[in-house]
């Protein structure tokens, strides 16, 4: 099942599919500055969601450089141990601030491909969607690359759809 929870009244949100879950976005504290702090400081019109409340979550997504998505004080309040991927502008921002944290490069307008599995005896699709994000994940926090993570995902949702039942 799709969860979506917002976490501000602006771009933060708590995603989950699954048992898979992350985060995008979050400015969750303070102000945020675009520029100057004389020429565009904003705040938060309702209180957001606490870090300390935050709902579980494997890893974060940062879409944009600008404050209200990469927020640099949010982010040194969440535990360094939770990934981050993030776009060309935010990563290179992250990298500066967070030299010894691990950060994902999500390459703007890169297409991976990964092939299909053949010859499968397809007896129930319940549960494909599910393995192939775990699988995903799996390769994602252990380093692969974005391919090696793609076919891990299309490995284990293969194994799923051929037998009755979401179990492996």
């Amino acid at each position: 099942m799709l969860s979506i929870k917002r976490l501000n009244l602006d771009s933060s949100w708590h995603i989950e599919y699954g048992k898979n879950s992350f985060v995008v976005d979050p400015w969750l504290i303070g102000s945020e500055i675009d520029g100057f702090k004389w020429l565009n400081e904003q705040w938060h019109i309702k209180e957001p969601v606490k870090i300390s409340d935050l709902p579980e979550f494997q890893f974060l997504l940062i879409s944009q450089n600008y404050e209200d998505h990469c927020h640099i004080e949010t982010l040194k309040n969440i535990s360094d141990k939770k990934p981050i991927i993030a776009t060309d502008k935010a990563f290179k921002k992250l990298k500066k601030k967070f030299p010894n944290r691990k950060i994902l490069h999500l390459k703007e307008n890169e297409i991976t491909e990964c092939g299909v599995k053949k010859n499968l005896k397809i007896v129930d699709l319940t549960g494909a969607g599910d393995l192939f994000a775990a699988g995903f994940l799996h390769g994602h926090v252990n380093n692969m690359t974005q391919k090696d993570c793609l076919e891990k995902g299309t490995e284990m949702s293969s194994k799923v759809i051929q037998q009755i039942g979401a179990r492996i």
